[in-house]
């Protein structure tokens, strides 16, 4: 998937520039551009769209940038199945206390556990901000 094939939308989440040196930060209440250049290009971005559960990471590496989509089911959000929710501090994004993930674990058998199956980190998948930590 290429920058351009991003939907265009409503996203909460961060596009941060390589001419910037700070993320630019979306709350989820404006249409987000996606506009590169040769001067600048976005080294980074995480984007979660809740109206359709979906979340995009950017990583600009060697010399191309990519783009994953992944796509959250409800139950997801609440940490059912094999899924934890995590928070993480957010980093030079003011108003912003926590980045929320959720991870997803893999049940694969350990022949060192019996054959029994066991839990391996899986995906790692933004899912918007967290101001309030309970």
């Amino acid at each position: 998937m290429k920058i351009q094939d991003i939907e265009p939308g409503k996203y909460e989440g961060y596009l941060w520039y390589s001419n910037e040196n700070r993320p630019r930060v979306f709350l989820g209440d404006q249409n987000v551009s996606f506009e590169t250049s040769e001067d600048a290009f976005i080294v980074e971005g995480l984007l979660w769209q809740k109206a359709t559960l979906t979340s995009i990471r950017i990583s600009f590496h060697d010399g191309e940038s990519k783009v994953y989509k992944t796509n959250v089911k409800s139950d997801e959000l609440e940490g059912c199945g094999n899924v934890t929710c995590l928070d993480y501090l957010a980093h030079r994004m003011p108003g912003i206390k926590y980045l929320s993930f959720i991870r997803r674990w893999n049940a694969e058998t350990d022949s060192l556990c019996e054959n029994f199956e066991v839990l391996t980190p899986g995906s790692l998948v933004f899912v918007g901000f967290n101001n309030i930590k309970l």
